[in-house]
C-alpha cells in the first residue's frame, strides 16, 4: 500500500510506499539469497526496485562508485535518478520519473515496460548529473528484468556505462566528418588559386582554416572539461573584441550560405571580466546552431546588454524548437540531426555554467523565435573611451629587444615570425633546440622572451626550455604545441614554463598569451 498523498506527475506514476512497507520489502528481499547472487554476478551497476521504482538493494560495484557506506542503507527508498544525481530530479513533482524531461528517458521507459509487461526490457539513457558543483554527462545501457520475491513484484535493473563508446561515436560522427569536409574544402580551394578569382579562393582558404582550428580547439577544450582538467583564466576582455572575433569567424560562411548575421553593437563599449576563449566557445556554438536552424535568406542576430550589473550575451533566430526537443537541449548525446551529434548545446551549458560561473538559458516560441542567452556573474563593467568596433593599433617600444623563435617546421617559423614582427618584435629564429641554447647563451639579456615549439628532435621544447632557464632563470619561455592536455601543461610547469599556447595562434591569441605572461604591448 502506498501513501495516501496524491502527487501529480508528468510521466511515470507518482507515490511511494510508506517507510514501514519499504522496510518490509527490504527484509523480504534479504531473506532471498538468490537475489544477492544474481546482483553480484552481473557486470555493471545493479539495483532492485519495487513497484514504485524505489531502491531496495544495490550491488557493491554501484555502492563503491557512489562512495556511499554500504552499512547505512542511504540508497534505500531512492529512485535511480535520485541515486545517481540526475539534474532533472528536482523538476519532477515526485522526483525521478515524474518530470517533463523523464518522458523520453530510456531508463524510465525500460523500467515501466518491464513492470507493465512482466518481461525484460532494454534501452539507453542519457543522464547529466551535478556533483560537487560540476556537470557530468553519462550514457547508460539499461536492462530491466522482472522478478517476484514473496508477494512483491520487483525489477532487477542493470546499468552499464557506455559513455566512452558514445564519446568515441561523437568523435567519429561529428569531429572526423566535419574535419574531413573542411580539409577537403581547403584542398579544393587551394587548387583554385590559379583560377580567374584567386582572391576569393584565398578568402575561402582562410575561412575554412579558421573554422578548422576552432573545431579542433573546441574538441580539445571539451575533452579537458570532461576530465576536469580545464581551468578558466578570468581577465578583462573588451566586449568589441568578442564581436569582432565572431564577425571574423562567420563572415564568409554566412555569405556563402546566403544568410545574414546581424551583430547589434549598440551596447558593446566597455570590458567584462571573463575567460575570453571559453566565452567565445559558448557564443560560437550559439551562433552556429542558430545558423544551422535558419533557412537561406534568414537572419541570425547577436547582441549584448547589461541587466543590472550582470553582462548578458544573446543569439536569436526566427525558428521554433519543436516541443519534443525542448527537454533535451542541453543533453550531451541528443540532437535533432541524429544520434551522436548533440554536443554543441551541451558544451554551452558546461562551459557557461561550470567554468564561467554564469547562467545559460533559452526561450523558444512560434511568435518570437528562439533566443539563447548566457548571463555572466555579477561584476562592474568598465567603460572604454575608444570606438568599440575598431581594433586599436599595437604600439611598442621594443625595437631594441629581440625575440627568439624556435621551431623545426619552416612553415611555422615563417608564420610565427610574420606574426611577431607585426606585433613590433625583432625576431631571431632557430630550427633546433641545441642551436637556440647556444645562441641564447651568448647574450641572454638581449632577448625579451623565447618562444619554442614542443615537438622537436633531437631536443624537444621542454628540454630546450629547461636548459634555457638554467642559463637565465628569469627569462620568459613560452611553449607552443599542437597538444592540448594537462599532462603536458604540468610537465611544462615543472621545468619553469608558465605559459603555453596551442598553435597555430591567431593574432588575438598571441596578444592574449603575451599579456598573460606580463609582456605589455
Amino acid at each position: 500500500m502506498t501513501n495516501n498523498k496524491l502527487i501529480d506527475s508528468y510521466f511515470a506514476p507518482a507515490g511511494r510506499v510508506t517507510e514501514d512497507m519499504l522496510q518490509e520489502q527490504v527484509k523480504a528481499l534479504f531473506d532471498s539469497p538468490i537475489i544477492h547472487v544474481v546482483m553480484e554476478a552481473v557486470s555493471g551497476f545493479a539495483v532492485v526496485l519495487n513497484e514504485q521504482r524505489q531502491v531496495l538493494a544495490a550491488n557493491q560495484e554501484l555502492i563503491d562508485a557512489l562512495y556511499v557506506d554500504s552499512t547505512n542503507n542511504s540508497l534505500i527508498g531512492l529512485r535511480p535518478g535520485e541515486m545517481l544525481g540526475c539534474v532533472h530530479v528536482p523538476e519532477g513533482p515526485d522526483g525521478c520519473g515524474t518530470s517533463v524531461y523523464c518522458q523520453n528517458c530510456g531508463a524510465v521507459i525500460a523500467i515501466l515496460a518491464c513492470q507493465q509487461n512482466r518481461e525484460p526490457s532494454e534501452g539507453e539513457c542519457r543522464m547529466t548529473t551535478l556533483k560537487n558543483g560540476e556537470y557530468v554527462a553519462a550514457d547508460y545501457k539499461i536492462k530491466a528484468t522482472p522478478v517476484k520475491v514473496g508477494q512483491n513484484e520487483l525489477s532487477v535493473i542493470v546499468l552499464q556505462d557506455i559513455s566512452p563508446y558514445k564519446r568515441r561515436e561523437i568523435l567519429e560522427k561529428v569531429f572526423l566528418h566535419d574535419f574531413l569536409n573542411m580539409v577537403g574544402g581547403i584542398k579544393g580551394w587551394s587548387e583554385q588559386l590559379e583560377s580567374s578569382d584567386p582572391e576569393r579562393a584565398a578568402r575561402q582558404i582562410i575561412s575554412l582554416s579558421t573554422l578548422l582550428k576552432e573545431e579542433v580547439q573546441f574538441h580539445a577544450l571539451l575533452a579537458r572539461a570532461e576530465k576536469h582538467e580545464l581551468e578558466a583564466v578570468i581577465k578583462k576582455v573588451p566586449v568589441y573584441e568578442i564581436f569582432n572575433h565572431i564577425k571574423g569567424i562567420f563572415s564568409l560562411q554566412v555569405a556563402d550560405e546566403k544568410k545574414i548575421l546581424e551583430l547589434d553593437e549598440t551596447n558593446i563599449a566597455g570590458s567584462i571580466e571573463t575567460d575570453r576563449i571559453l566565452l567565445l566557445r559558448v557564443l560560437i556554438n550559439m551562433v552556429k546552431n542558430a545558423l544551422e536552424a535558419t533557412p537561406t535568406g534568414g537572419i541570425v542576430q547577436m547582441g549584448f546588454e547589461r541587466q543590472g550589473d550582470r553582462p548578458v550575451f544573446w543569439v536569436h533566430n526566427a525558428g521554433q524548437i519543436p516541443a519534443d526537443v525542448l527537454p533535451h537541449i542541453f543533453e550531451r548525446s541528443y540532437s535533432t540531426k541524429g544520434n551522436g551529434r548533440g554536443i554543441g548545446t551541451y558544451s554551452i551549458k558546461l562551459f557557461g555554467e561550470q567554468y564561467l560561473k554564469g547562467k545559460t538559458s533559452f526561450e523558444s516560441s512560434k511568435e518570437t523565435g528562439t533566443t539563447f542567452m548566457i548571463e555572466l556573474p555579477q561584476q562592474d563593467i568598465l567603460e572604454q573611451k575608444t570606438q568599440p568596433h575598431q581594433a586599436q593599433p599595437v604600439k611598442t617600444e621594443k625595437e631594441d629587444k629581440k625575440v627568439l623563435l624556435v621551431d623545426d617546421d619552416d612553415n611555422q617559423i615563417l608564420l610565427g615570425r610574420l606574426l611577431l614582427e607585426r606585433l613590433g618584435f625583432l625576431v631571431t629564429t632557430c630550427n633546433e633546440g641545441e642551436d637556440a641554447i647556444t645562441l641564447f647563451a651568448s647574450a641572454p639579456s638581449d632577448y625579451l622572451f623565447v618562444m619554442t615549439d614542443y615537438s622537436m628532435s633531437p631536443l624537444d621544447g621542454l628540454e630546450t626550455a629547461r636548459r634555457l632557464l638554467q642559463i637565465q632563470p628569469s627569462v620568459c619561455v613560452l611553449l607552443c604545441t599542437g597538444r592540448d592536455d594537462m599532462e603536458l601543461i604540468r610537465a611544462a610547469r615543472q621545468v619553469g614554463v608558465r605559459y603555453t599556447a596551442l598553435k597555430p595562434a591567431t593574432r588575438e591569441e598571441m596578444i592574449d598569451l603575451l599579456e598573460n605572461a606580463g609582456i605589455n604591448l
